[in-house]
Parts: C-alpha cells; structure tokens; sequence
C-alpha cells in the first residue's frame, strides 16, 4: 500500500513544544494553544482582521465599560491590568481606549512569542499613558505556567483579565481556571468572560464565520510545524451538539507516516486529528465551571456585538494565597 513518509521536524522547536505536538498525536487533539505557533500568529491575526473578530471593538467597549463600573463602585483610587491568554491584542487595545481610568500597569502572559509581541505593539499603540507594560511567556493550561508573570506593585489593586472566548478553546476550562486563580495568589479580582450559544442560531450559521481558507491555513499550524504538506489532508469545520463545540478537524486523504521526537505514529486516509474546538457555554453552565475552580461570582452581565453573545463575570478568587 502506497502511503506518504516526511521528515522529523521536532529538533527544529523546543522540547516543550514537541513534546504538545507528539501529545497531540497521541489524543489526536491538539491544545489550540498550538495553533498560534510561529506564522500561525499572523495568520490567525489576518483572519482576525478580515472577518472573525469584527466584533473586538464593540466587545472591547462593552467590557471597559464593566470594568470602569466595578472600579467605580469598589472605589478604586489605583489599580493595574494582569491579562492572561490576550491573543494578538486586539480585543486589549479596545478595552484600554475605552477605560475611565487609566491602569497604572498592564502585565500579560502569552504562550506564543510572535502573540506577545502584537500584544506589545497595540498597547502601546493604544496611547493611553500605561507607565508600566510587561509581556511574558505564560501557559494557563499548565500549573505553573505564570512563573514568569511579574509581581504586582505593592499598593497598586491587581485586576485580572481573562477574555475573549479563551476559556471555550482549551482542553479542560475548570482545571485552567483553577490553575489561573493558584498561579496568580496576588491577584483577588478577575473579570473572566465566555461565549454564549445562540439557541436560534442553526449549526451552518454558527460555524459558516469559520468556513474561510485564512482560518484553515492558520488552524493546522501544529501539523505544518510537525512538517506534515497540506496536500495530504483537508480541514474540515463542525459543530457538535453534546459538547456545543465548533471544531475544525485536519482529515487525512491518504496513508501517512509521520515521525516525531524518536517516534512514529500512522494515519489512514479517513483518520481524523482535532487542531481546534471553541465552546458555546449557557450562563449558569459558565457559573458552575467558575465556582467550582475556586471563583465567587459578584456580578455579571450579558452583551451582544456582532452577532455574538458573551458573558462578562467579575469575581472574587477564593484561592487567593495559595501555591499551585
């Protein structure tokens, strides 16, 4: 039986990341995370741009308005922004513009390098007279994956920033949020927000802003740096009901032997590996996942901007001061 061969490309990143990559091919599902890896960055921004994330700028106002709110009624004199996961920073920029008060420091923590450095260049851009910004590496999927996240200054209130439809795209949201809520002890009050299923929307209509070659380019970026050609599978975009879930799926049209880190795995034409999955939660569903990571809700509300309904949470962490 015919089948195509490639090279083992696993000396050419870090054994961190080869050791994602070879897990994903074991679970054949690989943590999103991935997809962002070096030009998978830009992509993923590209599409951003082009018609993914039309609705940054109203998502962006939506919650600089939540969070001037909370700091109006906490009565905050000073406090600072430590973000976890801000992708390309585009949804942080929007944010930033519309605050009432300027945060006297903006910390974040990105898994991809080329991301941090989007995220430097639009705070910055922003212009809004941050006096201290700081971008380091960060895995809110692993227990100790803020070690290098900068302590708060002493005397300036930390508010932590968990955004987008971040906590829909990772393998386990409970076990994450406990790891952000143990790995950041400093920080008391977050502002996590989720994407809501529009029950009326049908599954063509969820998945169709998905359904774009930039967004098949960029999602199996994990594949591309495992140095497997795109002409021996095709990406193929889902919903699943049980799991309320778009996942795009790369779907192999042949046999294909793949060697990786000293080992060898083999798909068949038909085998299929995950590099993607973006959940839809309910409200109360979102609650439950939050509390049971150690969060006490103190409000939250619902906005709609572009077709898409997100929850904004502000709570409390109970795990503040213990250690992962």
């Amino acid at each position: 039986m015919s089948h195509s061969t490639i090279a083992d490309h696993s000396h050419q990143m870090s054994p961190a990341i080869a050791d994602e990559i070879a897990a994903g091919f074991d679970r054949r599902a690989f943590p999103v995370k991935l997809c962002y890896l070096d030009v998978g960055a830009d992509i993923h921004s590209e599409y951003a741009a082009s018609q993914g994330y039309e609705q940054a700028t109203g998502d962006g106002r939506a919650i600089a308005g939540f969070l001037s709110s909370i700091a109006g009624s906490e009565g905050w004199q000073s406090y600072g922004l430590v973000e976890l996961g801000p992708g390309d920073g585009r949804l942080t920029a929007a944010i930033l513009r519309g605050l009432r008060t300027r945060p006297d420091f903006y910390f974040c923590a990105e898994y991809s390098d080329r991301l941090r450095e989007m995220v430097a260049q639009r705070v910055a851009a922003a212009d809004i007279g941050i006096p201290d910004i700081r971008t380091v590496f960060g895995d809110i999927e692993a227990e100790t994956g803020f070690d290098a996240l900068p302590a708060p200054p002493q005397g300036i209130r930390p508010l932590g920033l968990f955004l987008g439809s971040t906590i829909g795209n990772v393998q386990d949201p409970q076990a994450t949020l406990k790891n952000i809520f143990r790995g950041c002890p400093r920080v008391a009050d977050w502002v996590v927000t989720c994407s809501v299923r529009d029950p009326s929307l049908s599954a063509d209509e969820l998945t169709r802003p998905y359904r774009t070659d930039v967004f098949a380019q960029g999602v199996v970026q994990p594949l591309r740096s495992a140095g497997v050609p795109s002409s021996v599978y095709s990406v193929d975009i889902s919903f699943d009901g049980e799991q309320s879930a778009i996942l795009a799926h790369a779907v192999f049209k042949e046999t294909v032997v793949v060697p990786f880190g000293g080992r060898e795995w083999v798909f068949d034409a038909g085998d299929r590996i995950r590099c993607f999955i973006s959940r839809r939660f309910r409200p109360d569903e979102f609650e439950t996942i939050c509390v049971a990571a150690g969060a006490v809700p103190l409000r939250s509300e619902i906005s709609e901007d572009g077709g898409v309904l997100r929850v904004h949470m502000c709570t409390h962490n109970s795990l503040q001061g213990e250690q992962a």
